[in-house]
């Protein structure tokens, strides 16, 4: 039994240290580049000079195409952003 609660608890750490919880995913990047989107990185998004994370956002802090994205994903009802919807952005970068 001690062997069994030992390995869930070393495995909850593991875990724990393997997932960040961020607001600028390196995905949106890598799903814009795939879609096609020229010349994307974090700073296409977030103004902020380190990428955010959920403790730190702010969408104060989100460039146009940032706030964009975020309209996006409130009138998609999703879960997630994703990156290849920057392929519809028109506005200013």
């Amino acid at each position: 039994m001690r062997i069994l609660i030992t390995g869930v608890a070393a495995a909850l750490a593991l875990t724990s240290l393997t997932v960040t919880p961020a607001a600028a995913k390196p995905a949106n990047v890598k799903q814009a580049k795939d879609a096609g989107v020229q010349d994307v990185k974090g700073s296409t998004c977030h103004a902020s000079p380190k990428p955010p994370t959920k403790e730190t956002f702010k969408e104060e802090e989100l460039t146009p195409a940032g706030k964009w994205m975020a309209e996006q994903k409130a009138q998609k009802n999703a879960k997630e952003s994703n990156g290849a919807w920057l392929k519809e952005y028109s506005g200013p970068k």
